[in-house]
């Protein structure tokens, strides 16, 4: 029983457990009967005698009968408040004085079997509420938990009922497949808009965007594989572009790049880096496999027939190249931005030295990175101080006017 407010309500409490009944309580449901003028009428009715109900600090703990008169009696039982320790509910019935034990035993029977039902009938509501609807709901919850995580529309369960609660879990299951589909397209498109924002349109090669993503990757930063880098000028490019137009120029970079690719390895990364300049990035190579590989290229540009057969053009490339051991390596993106750095200066050598040739570089100063190179100058003097090994297809090597350097074959 609770007071509030000049109102005495019956209270019924059950606690809320997962569906399968294990786990920690989520709190308590309550059923709630409020004892009204309306519920005193229909106490009445039932037992056939005027009923009071009223709070009240003058109670007594044990039910009584007081006499009124020689013709009327009042019994009387009171019964706790659970949150007003002073006041007590007091259930007062008028009747007549003769048979009044008969209707004292009367009445504490009546108010037992009143108050058996009312829990009852709370139980029996809360068990029917907790079946055909808490436990679908919290069913549903779980469910709807479960596709947030993996998007799985199989995890939904079917509740075959035509009720509103039948009506909403397939709802809810029509809306994860709809929205189960939209995921994997979306997924796909992108996929699509990511490997083509890494491509280039024109040859079909990884573009320099995915380069700088691929050197920026934390698993190729700490990689302990030695490094090769090989960059690729076609010579004399703009002349083909002013002679012959640009669509020739396409077709010649488009053929190129199938070149790049016929002859590199199936590890290695292919890229236009742009305009007419071409990157090979290849992992576990060292100065022997740099040294082959832009002679083969080399030689295999020289030798092709570019263009049609109609308009075949012959063309040469430039090879700049640069190779590290991994105990060079510090692994961070200025590291790899410099060796990129001195693949171009290598690249920069080759031209200068009269095209159709390669150059190479190898690391041998771990701090060299550090302490590297930004010009001819400093190049020129870590070569040195044998801090880097020249390689190159000529026998000398023109890094700018009159500075020519003796190379490896």
């Amino acid at each position: 029983l609770l007071y509030t407010q000049s109102m005495v309500w019956l209270v019924s409490s059950s606690l809320i457990l997962k569906s399968d009944g294990t786990g920690p309580q989520q709190g308590l449901l309550y059923f709630a009967k409020q004892i009204n003028p309306s519920y005193i009428e229909k106490l009445s009715l039932l037992i056939e005698l005027p009923v009071e109900l009223k709070v009240s600090s003058d109670s007594v703990l044990q039910p009584s009968v007081t006499f009124v008169s020689d013709q009327q009696s009042h019994a009387s039982v009171s019964m706790n408040l659970i949150n007003d320790s002073k006041n007590r509910l007091n259930v007062i019935l008028n009747q007549q004085r003769p048979f009044h034990e008969q209707m004292l035993e009367t009445i504490v029977y009546t108010l037992t079997v009143v108050f058996l039902i009312g829990t009852f009938a709370v139980l029996l509501g809360y068990v029917t509420i907790r079946k055909n609807l808490v436990l679908p709901l919290l069913e549903l919850q779980h469910q709807t938990e479960l596709f947030g995580k993996d998007a799985n529309s199989g995890i939904f369960k079917s509740y075959n009922s035509n009720d509103e609660l039948g009506q909403l879990t397939r709802a809810v299951m029509q809306m994860a497949k709809k929205l189960e589909v939209n995921m994997d397209l979306l997924k796909n498109e992108r996929e699509r808009f990511m490997d083509a924002s890494y491509t280039d349109d024109l040859t079909m090669l990884k573009n320099r965007r995915y380069m700088d993503r691929f050197l920026a990757n934390e698993l190729t930063q700490k990689t302990g594989e030695d490094w090769l880098f090989l960059m690729f000028d076609c010579d004399f490019f703009k002349n083909v572009n002013d002679t012959f137009g640009h669509d020739m120029g396409d077709k010649v970079l488009i053929q190129f790049a199938s070149l790049l690719k016929k002859y590199s390895r199936d590890d290695d990364i292919v890229v236009r880096y742009g305009g007419e300049e071409f990157v090979i990035i290849c992992p576990e190579a060292n100065e022997s496999l740099g040294c082959s590989m832009s002679e083969r290229i080399r030689s295999k540009v020289e030798e092709f027939s570019f263009g049609d057969v109609n308009q075949p053009l012959n063309l040469t490339c430039s090879i700049g190249f640069f190779t590290t051991r991994s105990v060079c390596t510090e692994g961070s993106s200025s590291s790899w931005a410099g060796m990129i750095k001195l693949a171009d200066m290598a690249l920069f050598a080759a031209k200068y030295s009269g095209r159709n040739a390669w150059v190479g570089l190898k690391c041998n100063y771990p701090k060299i990175w550090s302490e590297g190179p930004v010009n001819v100058d400093q190049l020129l003097q870590h070569m040195a101080q044998e801090h880097l090994t020249l390689f190159s297809s000529l026998d000398s090597v023109m890094w700018g006017e009159n500075k020519y350097v003796g190379a490896d074959q």
